[in-house]
């Protein structure tokens, strides 16, 4: 929400979403302002155009750290597979898709991971098999 929030000031500021303040009165009760959007002549026809159309801004911040924690997330993820020997068995289009471990080796991997750290917290003595098709 908060880059949603961060977008929408400099696209009204280039013209292509109009802020528009609206107040909602009930009487004698109360009285609410509020800001809305709504999209200009311009900003119409980009969307027309779609992916031929593009409108370049500068990335927000609270984008960027989005992405800083996914990556740091995704980090945490690989060293984790790396350490028990199992990454190589996710394939290379897992470990890039968006800096998320939402491959279904990689999810399958973690979750095998997991359940055994579990059994070594418990103390349980556990075999160490695993089998990948990759």
């Amino acid at each position: 929400m908060a880059a949603l929030r961060e977008m929408l000031g400099p696209l009204s500021d280039a013209g292509y979403a109009q802020r528009v303040s609206k107040t909602v009165s009930r009487e004698g009760a109360y009285s609410n302002t509020y800001e809305g959007y709504h999209l200009t002549s311009k900003g119409s026809a980009v969307l027309a155009a779609g992916a031929a159309a593009r409108v370049m801004m500068a990335v927000p911040a609270s984008v960027r750290l989005l992405e800083a924690e996914a990556e740091k997330k995704l980090q945490a993820y690989t060293d984790k597979l790396k350490a028990h020997g199992m990454l190589d068995k996710v394939p290379q289009s897992e470990l890039v898709a968006g800096g998320e471990a939402d491959g279904p080796v990689m999810r399958a991997l973690l979750n095998w991971v997991r359940t055994l750290e579990g059994y070594r917290a418990r103390g349980y003595v556990y075999i160490y098999i695993y089998v990948c098709m990759y």
